[in-house]
């Protein structure tokens, strides 16, 4: 299973939906020199994800819950 790293996303452009929760704040932290393509509408964000050529989706756990989050990572592989 491969990983990625906060520091490997900063200074990437990404989209992102306004309303994430504390995500956002994660995000403007970790990601800072990151460009974060901001989209308030939820319709707009779907049709951009959608018009994108390539999307990677990642998810983000601590180590140790890595057995809780087996089945969500096995099904991101799938997830279209």
């Amino acid at each position: 299973m491969s990983e990625i790293t906060f520091d490997e996303l900063d200074r990437e452009s990404i989209l992102l939906l306004s309303k994430i929760g504390f995500w956002n704040k994660i995000c403007l932290q970790k990601i800072a020199e990151s460009h974060l393509l901001t989209q308030n509408d939820e319709s707009v964000f779907n049709e951009l994800k959608h018009l994108s050529a390539h999307v990677e989706y990642y998810i983000a756990y601590h180590k140790k819950n890595k057995r809780s989050f087996e089945f969500i990572s096995k099904d991101m592989k799938n997830f279209d």
